[in-house]
This record gives C-alpha cells, sequence and structure tokens, in this order.
C-alpha cells in the first residue's frame, strides 16, 4: 500500500502525528510537504491530511487548483482520510468534498468518544463541526461543552473519504485510541464497501 500524508502545523505535532499514523497503517509513508501536494496525481492509495490550511496565520497551502487536484483524485476512486486540524480553516470546495468542518474548540479537557462497539475517553480539543447531509456518522463526542460529531465517512463517486476529530497531543498516545484508530483505517482501506 502507499500513503502520502501531510501532517502537523502551527498547533499539531507533526512528529508525533506521522508516527501515530504509522502505528495505524503499518506501512510505509511518504510524509510530503504542502508544496508537494500536487504529487497525490501519482495516486497512491490513500491520502492522509492531518494539518490545518494555513502556512503562518494568513497563507493557505492548499489552493484550488490543489483541491481540483483532490477532487479528481477520489472522483476516481482515491480514498481520503481528513483528521483531526485536517478539517480546520479550508475554503467550502475542500469542505463540500469532505462532508463536513469545523467551527471551534474549547480549552482542553476529557472527551468521551463513542460508536458501535467502541467507547474511549482523551483529554482532547472537543471539536464541534458543522456536516453536510450525504455523510455515515460512525464516532460521536461528549464533554461538559456539549455533544458533536467525531467521525464520519462519504462516498464520492467512485473514491471514498473519512474523517475524524480526535486527537491532539497526548491523546495521540492513548493506546485504546491508537488501536481504534488501526481498526478504522484498515477497514476503510481495505473493504470495498461500508
Amino acid at each position: 500500500m502507499t500513503a502520502f500524508s501531510f501532517l502537523g502545523d502551527k498547533y499539531h505535532d507533526h512528529d508525533l502525528f506521522l508516527e501515530t499514523l504509522k502505528y495505524a497503517l503499518n506501512c510505509e509513508i511518504n510524509d510530503l510537504r504542502p508544496e508537494d501536494f500536487p504529487e497525490i496525481r501519482k495516486l497512491p492509495d490513500l491520502v492522509v491530511i492531518g494539518r490545518w490550511n494555513l502556512l503562518d496565520d494568513e497563507t493557505p497551502w492548499l489552493k484550488e487548483g490543489d483541491i481540483k487536484i483532490l477532487v479528481d483524485y477520489v472522483r476516481s476512486g482515491g480514498k481520503l482520510f481528513v483528521w483531526h486540524s485536517g478539517l480546520a480553516r479550508f475554503p467550502e470546495s475542500y469542505n463540500g468534498l469532505v462532508g463536513g468542518r469545523f467551527i471551534h474548540h474549547p480549552p482542553q479537557k476529557k472527551v468521551r468518544y463513542y460508536g458501535k462497539d467502541i467507547e474511549f475517553e482523551l483529554v482532547d480539543e472537543h471539536y464541534f463541526v458543522d456536516l453536510y447531509s450525504d455523510v455515515e456518522i460512525f464516532l460521536w463526542s461528549e464533554s461538559d461543552d456539549g455533544t458533536s460529531i467525531a467521525g464520519w465517512r462519504r462516498r464520492y463517486h467512485n473514491g471514498k473519504i473519512l474523517a475524524l476529530t480526535p486527537a491532539h497531543s497526548e491523546g495521540l498516545k492513548d493506546q485504546v485510541f491508537r488501536d481504534f484508530l488501526k481498526k478504522v483505517l484498515n477497514t476503510f482501506v481495505n473493504q470495498t464497501s461500508w
């Protein structure tokens, strides 16, 4: 399997995200820089975006031309995993493809994640998201601040999209979360149907 990743930003530790992703996928990952995004034209088995869409405080790294490349990749059968900060600060064209977007999070606190046959707690950024109607929700989140969606998947033409909001910092080291991520990604990459 070939996987291309775009990970880490001002608030999210690149190396910790990469190490967690390597654990979950158990394969070689081509970890690329934002300027290398057009490389996805080589049609890897999986593209992972786990960084927000800013290089500094105002310059986006994923521009409309790159989003068109991404749309074409997924449409033709590619698999896109959008993880945590990969939901933040992107334009509507990206949000529409992914099926939702990050709105805000309160300060880190204990967050309970739950879904079919899974429940775990992390001290995490409790992401609140805005979703579109054509997604399948499989994970929810709950804290003192309320309840939100924490994981969804979506078909787009011949491709598939997986979006997951946990985890930040120490949550990436939690073994229950890491095993959950491994299971979810294995299912996403290897199953032809949901």
